[in-house]
């Protein structure tokens, strides 16, 4: 270890609690925006679909997310995180963690060190759960991590804020290229369609596939992870699967649905989510 430097366990530099129970039959008070574990993505966070469930007056503190208070998640993707950097607070659902650090520079630190460890595999020695993996409170506290004297903690910061700052500017001028690109080609689209409209067949898109593969619904009950990759409506994004963040099935449950299986190619719809985005397997 490195002259200066300690090794800290979060439960002893941080408080951190989970979000409300999503209990519909049960909450009460009004209903308000919160923040559920796919809203948080690494390093920022997803505003775009947000939902609301019902918060009284005297839960809102206890709930609440405020400038600085590092989120992250305990289910879906775990360790994930990000910190709240806007004025306003917002609510939060038990499937995160808050974590308020008692000196706010950890805040920082630490998420940087979350993203380290899951990207090297060692995060996941926390995780509980023989399917759905769950980054637990009690396995937050035990989270440790490498602690320099403030100055040196700030000098690494600074580092590691200017590199990331250049990733997502060159990120988005990718994006911006990408918009561009996909407009220029939804331009294309909509001269062939309309071009070709008047002269075309229509046929229900039923007629178009194999007897042997029909439309159909994917697994309706995963059940427990296993060694067989599924889709899900939230893997499609922007016409294509997001294979990073794949869970999976038991090969029994598979099995009980073969009709699913895919081969290559298959044009998938989501249902759920944001209905109707579409991707090829």
């Amino acid at each position: 270890m490195t002259v200066g430097w300690e090794t800290k366990r979060v439960g002893e530099i941080a408080r951190h609690s989970l979000g409300k129970m999503l209990d519909k039959a049960k909450n009460r008070g009004e209903p308000r925006t919160y923040l559920r574990n796919l809203n948080v993505r690494w390093f920022d966070f997803d505003l775009s679909d947000l939902l609301q469930m019902r918060f009284e007056r005297i839960e809102e503190e206890r709930y609440s997310i405020r400038k600085g208070d590092l989120v992250v998640c305990e289910g879906g993707y775990p360790g994930r995180a990000a910190i709240w950097n806007h004025d306003e607070p917002i609510l939060f659902q038990k499937a995160l963690h808050r974590v308020r650090f008692h000196e706010p520079e950890h805040a920082q630190w630490c998420l940087y060190y979350l993203h380290y460890c899951d990207k090297a595999g060692t995060l996941q020695r926390y995780f509980n759960g023989a399917g759905i993996q769950h980054f637990t409170g009690e396995a937050l506290a035990r989270f440790t991590l490498p602690l320099p004297p403030l100055p040196t903690l700030r000098r690494i910061v600074a580092i590691l804020d200017e590199a990331f700052e250049e990733i997502a500017s060159a990120k988005a001028n990718a994006e911006r290229n990408l918009r561009n690109a996909r407009d220029l080609f939804r331009s294309h689209l909509e001269q062939v369609f309309l071009r070709h409209r008047e002269s075309s067949t229509v046929r229900p898109l039923a007629h178009l596939t194999e007897i042997d593969s029909p439309i159909t619904y994917g697994v309706v009950k995963p059940g427990a992870e296993g060694d067989v990759a599924f889709v899900r409506g939230g893997d499609i994004s922007q016409g294509r699967v997001l294979v990073e963040q794949l869970r999976t099935i038991d090969a029994t449950v598979s099995r009980q649905y073969r009709r699913t299986l895919l081969k290559g190619g298959e044009l998938l719809i989501s249902l759920v989510g944001q209905p109707g985005q579409v991707a090829v397997a």
